[in-house]
């Protein structure tokens, strides 16, 4: 039988594992802060699918792991964004996405401002 990892040894490959997802959060919202520049830039009042996918992927990949990581909150408006854009076939217009990224961009920066 293996003997057990020592507390000090798992704590520090958490704490490693932890700082890895927030510098994934961190061009995760970098990314999407780009899009939506992009979109104000070019004027679309209509989400393009290559925008919705991007976002709906770096969604997805907040929600599954930001409760294990105690962001719960940030892991409930990532959920949402994730939703919403999976929701149709046809990208959400900016006017009812904008609101719910921004919302998942505000709390993206609230868990990064809390470990800084």
């Amino acid at each position: 039988m293996p003997s057990p990892v020592p507390s000090n040894v798992l704590q520090q490959g958490l704490e490693a594992l932890r700082d890895g997802f927030l510098e994934r959060i961190t061009a995760r919202c970098l990314a999407i802060e780009g899009i939506l520049a992009d979109a104000a830039e070019n004027d679309e009042d209509t989400m393009s699918e290559a925008a919705r996918d991007a976002i709906h992927r770096h969604a997805h990949k907040t929600a599954g792991v930001a409760a294990t990581f105690g962001f719960s909150l940030l892991g409930e408006k990532a959920l949402a964004v994730e939703q919403l854009m999976s929701r149709t076939k046809a990208p959400p217009p900016w006017s009812v996405a904008r609101p719910e990224i921004e919302d998942l961009l505000d709390e993206m920066e609230d868990a990064l401002d809390e470990c800084a």
